[in-house]
């Protein structure tokens, strides 16, 4: 498994399956009432997707292989279709849409075990992305520096801050971040000492946003954690009450 995105209408969700054995990958887009399942086609290694706002998916994947960068894609649901529209160095990261379009990536740093620091939260603006790229480093724009690996990205839903969850296996590090100009001015909202993915935003029907001290309905975090052996679990952050 890879990743499972909504459609905006909340009637399908695209599943990624990043293959076993040798290179592989496919995505499917599947009814979740159960009454349909569409392949929508071959996708080597995909990592992670979100939707755009015309109703596209652009899914960050090795589709070279590992150890050769990461590519984009752009994908149709209806017909299906895959188009590479951009790559950048390193391994794969997650991958982000803003309400305005704009695209934000966490670009890895080098190497499977990569120096302390290294990952940054990089942007493409829509315009760039809605006329097919290419993306790559030389146009994108830094927001963000300084952390140690990245496997999730989110937004805020109510205020659009961006949220990152930091992954660095041998450095030990699992944290997520409220993002800033630079992981020494972020702001740490949970450590684990396993690894953090999968982040979410869950509405519990209220109106409280996603900020201390507020009221225990609205907004909440979810992520997912695992030791990749015997445990994967879901947990939620939620505001912390006055």
């Amino acid at each position: 498994p890879a990743f499972v995105e909504p459609t905006p209408d909340g009637a399908f969700v695209v599943i990624a399956d990043s293959g076993s054995g040798g290179p592989g990958g496919n995505l499917a887009l599947a009814a979740v009432d159960g009454s349909s399942w569409l392949a929508i086609g071959p996708i080597v290694y995909p990592y992670d997707g979100d939707v755009l706002p015309d109703g596209r998916l652009i899914v960050s994947a090795a589709t070279q292989g590992f150890g050769l960068g990461n590519d984009l894609a752009l994908v149709q649901l209806n017909p299906p279709s895959v188009t590479l529209i951009g790559h950048v160095s390193n391994p794969s990261g997650p991958i982000e849409v803003a309400r305005s379009g704009d695209v934000f990536y966490g670009l890895q740093g080098p190497g499977g075990s990569p120096p302390a620091g290294s990952c940054s939260v990089i942007r493409w603006n829509a315009a760039l992305v809605a006329a097919g790229g290419p993306l790559d480093e030389s146009n994108a724009t830094t927001l963000a520096t300084g952390f140690d690996g990245a496997s999730s990205l989110a937004f805020d839903p109510d205020k659009e801050r961006l949220f990152l969850a930091e992954n660095h296996y041998f450095l030990g590090t699992h944290n997520i971040w409220r993002v800033k100009a630079n992981k020494a001015n972020s702001v740490l909202i949970a450590s684990s000492d396993q690894s953090l993915a999968g982040l979410r935003f869950a509405d519990a029907g209220g109106t409280a946003t996603f900020d201390a001290f507020q009221p225990d309905h609205g907004r909440r975090l979810v992520y997912e954690t695992t030791d990749f052996w015997s445990f994967s679990n879901l947990g939620t952050l939620v505001p912390k009450r006055p």
